[in-house]
């Protein structure tokens, strides 16, 4: 049998009706903030994201949100054992590789992260960890920019004569196929926050 494409088309009654749906989605979609993203975005996204970290060889990741002013980006979930410790921590805008992800909108994927000084060490400093590798894609709700995903491999360092030295095995790093397949995942997980705002709007819960 050959496939057919659907030609559905939508309903005039409810296309008059776009500009007021569409107002009010924004309206949804201005109200998620850190402290309630979780109870928005379902168990599916963090499962989701669980996977694809689990996939790519990330130690854990983390969604960062933009705050009201736009100044600084907030943790509002983390996959890790130290995520009551990452969720809720700030990073200006102006500092660190996922600042300038928010605002380029362009994925990045970088071993030996460590070494970069565009790099803040911040979360690294609460967490007595070392970044290693970093992946981070824009993330997107209802079309509009609302912040970032990352996930990253951790390591161990010392310092020795002033540099920066390994201590163990050198993590494996990331690859270009995987940030590949960290954004296909993380453009699921938008479709369906997505999905649960349209949802909300339409009553259909």
């Amino acid at each position: 049998m050959q496939p057919v494409r659907a030609n559905f088309l939508p309903h005039p009654e409810l296309a008059k009706r776009r500009p007021l749906l569409q107002d009010y989605l924004a309206e949804l979609s201005r109200a998620i903030t850190p402290a309630n993203f979780l109870s928005i975005s379902g168990a599916h996204v963090s499962q989701i994201l669980q996977d694809t970290f689990q996939h790519v060889g990330a130690d854990e990741g983390s969604i960062w949100l933009l705050d009201n002013p736009k100044t600084h980006l907030i943790v509002a979930y983390n996959s890790g054992p130290d995520a009551e410790t990452i969720v809720g921590f700030k990073q200006p805008l102006t500092r660190g590789i996922v600042s300038m992800v928010a605002a380029t909108e362009q994925p990045v994927v970088e071993n030996q992260v460590f070494k970069n000084a565009e790099h803040s060490p911040n979360l690294d400093r609460i967490t007595h960890k070392t970044t290693y590798a970093m992946m981070v894609v824009p993330f997107y709700i209802l079309e509009h920019l609302h912040g970032v995903v990352s996930c990253v491999q951790l390591t161990s360092i010392t310092s020795e004569d002033g540099r920066p030295v390994l201590v163990g095995n050198e993590p494996l790093g990331f690859e270009r196929s995987d940030l590949d397949s960290f954004r296909k995942a993380v453009g699921v997980v938008t479709q369906l926050i997505d999905f649960r705002l349209f949802k909300q709007a339409l009553g259909w819960v």
